[in-house]
């Protein structure tokens, strides 16, 4: 750990672990400025909350807003599904991932693809925006927007849908 007073930013290195709450965060070269209180990483890193874990190239933590902003060969790998993502945002206390350019989301027999929206992990609520597709095993969904509550199996499309069903 190497701590300057004066600008009030750490550097740390080898085996770092930065635990909030709960969410642990692990990486091998952690900054963190006490300024503004945002931890980042640029050479890879993984976060893990309760059954959601998350690996990125490069990160940032806002430690007061709760919130992860991921860059490149993002990957988030819950029970239900593996998301990969060029840019992501995740809120540690809504637990809302939110995608910023092309996302993969692959589950058991179904296949999700969005370029940005957001999907709360928690409530299984999710807006996906911009070249939407989602294939399943009776149906491929194309649209420019797709709302989906999971619990309550409501969904709707649109602007330009095409719907085709088995």
């Amino acid at each position: 750990l190497n701590y300057n007073g004066n600008t009030r930013i750490a550097e740390l290195h080898d085996n770092v672990t930065l635990i909030d709450n709960q969410t642990t965060l692990t990486t091998n070269d952690l900054i963190y400025n006490r300024k503004s209180k945002v931890a980042n990483y640029f050479l890879g890193g993984k976060i893990i909350n309760k059954d959601n874990q998350l690996t990125s190239l490069i990160g940032y933590y806002f430690t007061k807003q709760k919130e992860f902003f991921f860059k490149d060969s993002v990957v988030l790998i819950n029970p239900d599904y593996v998301m990969t993502s060029d840019s992501l945002m995740y809120n540690t206390l809504t637990e809302t991932a939110y995608f910023q350019g092309p996302t993969n989301i692959i589950g058991e027999n179904k296949y999700v693809y969005c370029e940005d929206g957001w999907y709360n992990t928690k409530t299984d609520v999710t807006l996906l925006k911009k070249n939407v597709v989602i294939i399943n095993k009776e149906q491929t969904i194309k649209a420019d927007t797709v709302f989906y509550d999971k619990l309550s199996g409501f969904g709707e499309a649109f602007n330009n849908i095409i719907i085709t069903d088995t």
